[in-house]
């Protein structure tokens, strides 16, 4: 028994140090695709005559089941199939190989895929967020993306509809310090884009809410005619940041009321807000009509 055992052991090193020929089927991992093309079917077989082991043999066959061919080059691109000549693929496969592997032929002399032209186009950046505010503060403008818009790659049938790109949920509560940060974008399925991620930033300030007494004014209003407004006044709300709470007066607003849009069958007028501080918040004013009586 040990004497067939020790026999087998050597016959089967025998056996398997012994160079054949055989056939194997490899699945082909495309690599270095080019940026404006999208490889549809991928999942494709090449089948090479080699010379090998009995051992390398049997891991080709169990364990190494891809080959990556590049695409960059020696494929010819045409009404959307693509034609990659192996005949040109020899060397980058048997690098591929164990190494005294050698390629005795190609059964597979040429590989077809289905491909789509890529489109190129430039969208918004839409900033998907959920922020809550400490009480008392507010963003002083509105949050400055960098960049606010992004080149993106991808079929043209999904191209044309595409109108903006979403970041991922930004979500902070009781926020009372001056944000800066980066932020990914959100994945689109066989989209690519120019960058994956942007900047936003934006500076937070302490607010309060003051009160202003502000006089109407009356715009067109001819000299022969006198115009008396019930109230002549609006009482108006805004929120202010506390660096330039005094600094803003009633003079830095002003209201307005149009006597062309006079309309007899009316007994009221609109009032309009024309000037205000571009950095005071949720400006809120009463009465937004006011009567009036016409004096000739």
């Amino acid at each position: 028994m040990i004497f067939l055992i020790i026999s087998s052991f050597f016959w089967i090193i025998t056996k398997f140090s012994n160079v054949y020929k055989f056939k194997n089927d490899f699945y082909i991992n495309w690599t270095n695709i080019p940026k404006t093309i999208i490889v549809e079917d991928q999942e494709k077989k090449i089948s090479i005559l080699m010379s090998a082991t009995g051992f390398e043999i049997i891991l080709y066959k169990f364990f190494i089941k891809n080959i990556h061919l590049s695409i960059d080059k020696d494929v010819i691109y045409d009404k959307n199939i693509a034609t990659v000549n192996i005949n040109k693929k020899l060397f980058e496969i048997e690098n591929q190989l164990f190494e005294n592997n050698k390629i005795e032929g190609i059964i597979s002399k040429q590989i077809l895929f289905n491909y789509s032209v890529l489109s190129k186009k430039k969208v918004p950046v839409f900033f998907d967020k959920k922020i809550k505010f400490r009480p008392g503060y507010l963003n002083e403008d509105e949050f400055n993306l960098i960049p606010d818009s992004i080149f993106v790659i991808g079929p043209t049938n999904i191209i044309d509809t595409l109108k903006s790109v979403k970041t991922i949920l930004f979500e902070k509560n009781d926020v009372y310090k001056s944000i800066n940060e980066v932020i990914e974008l959100s994945v689109l399925d066989n989209l690519l884009f120019n960058q994956n991620e942007i900047k936003i930033s934006s500076i937070i300030k302490k607010y309060s809410e003051k009160d202003f007494k502000i006089p109407i004014k009356i715009l067109n209003l001819p000299d022969s005619i006198r115009l008396k407004l019930f109230p002549n006044y609006v009482r108006l709300k805004a929120i202010i940041s506390l660096d330039r709470y005094n600094e803003i007066s009633n003079d830095d607003f002003i209201i307005t009321s149009n006597y062309k849009s006079l309309n007899s069958n009316f007994s009221s007028l609109s009032l309009l807000l024309r000037k205000y501080p571009k950095d005071v918040k949720n400006i809120n004013w009463y009465p937004k009509t006011v009567n009036y009586l016409i004096r000739k």
